[in-house]
């Protein structure tokens, strides 16, 4: 009885993993996907911007620019979020542990 308990759970264990390994292949190909388009869509900006500003370099740079600006906006928020948590997670701590000063 023992055994053919543990053969099923074997099993489902099995299909829960293939499962996983699939759904896991989807999203890696998918994010693969999003960064072709992402690169088509940068390139096809580039273009477009290097014929309305003559040297090529200065649309360039302001793509870079651009980029960098939404880096630093993007980790800006990141840090303020991370240190939001942080805060949380020692609040839930501090409640979780009983304050052995008091005795």
């Amino acid at each position: 009885m023992v055994q053919a308990e543990l053969e099923r759970a074997r099993d489902e264990l099995t299909a829960r993993a293939r499962e996983t390994r699939l759904g896991s292949l989807a999203l890696a190909a998918g994010g693969v996907c999003a960064s072709l388009a992402l690169l088509s869509a940068h390139e096809a900006v580039l273009r477009a911007a290097e014929r309305h500003w003559p040297p090529p370099q200065r649309a360039a740079a302001t793509m870079a620019l651009g980029y960098a600006s939404g880096a630093a906006a993007l980790a800006s928020f990141g840090c303020w979020r991370l240190r939001k948590a942080r805060a949380a997670s020692r609040g839930a701590v501090v409640q979780m542990i009983p304050d052995r000063t008091a005795d």
